[in-house]
């Protein structure tokens, strides 16, 4: 299964950064050449900033895992990016 979500947001190379630092205190976080992949539980998180948005993805093999990745992509962002404003997070 997997999700991704284009989130609106100003230096989207800082905030994600900023997450994949943060994130990479409790899980495996692996460099790509566009971004960060995250190892939670049996599932991925990707970190790809792009030109003004970042896009989060989330891949796991069923729909409770997929859900907590999002939920902890999602939720950590939120936590970094008081100073953005309220993001739209709608994932697809």
């Amino acid at each position: 299964m997997f999700s991704s979500a284009d989130v609106a947001i100003d230096r989207p190379e800082r905030y994600g950064k900023q997450l994949a630092s943060h994130l990479g205190h409790k899980v495996a976080v692996a460099d790509l050449d566009n971004g960060w992949a995250l190892t939670i539980g049996e599932g991925t998180g990707r970190i790809l900033p792009g030109d003004e948005i970042l896009r989060l993805e989330a891949e796991a093999d069923n729909a409770e895992l997929l859900t907590r990745i999002q939920d902890v992509l999602e939720r950590h962002l939120r936590k970094f990016a008081t100073k953005a404003g309220e993001l739209e997070v709608s994932w697809s």
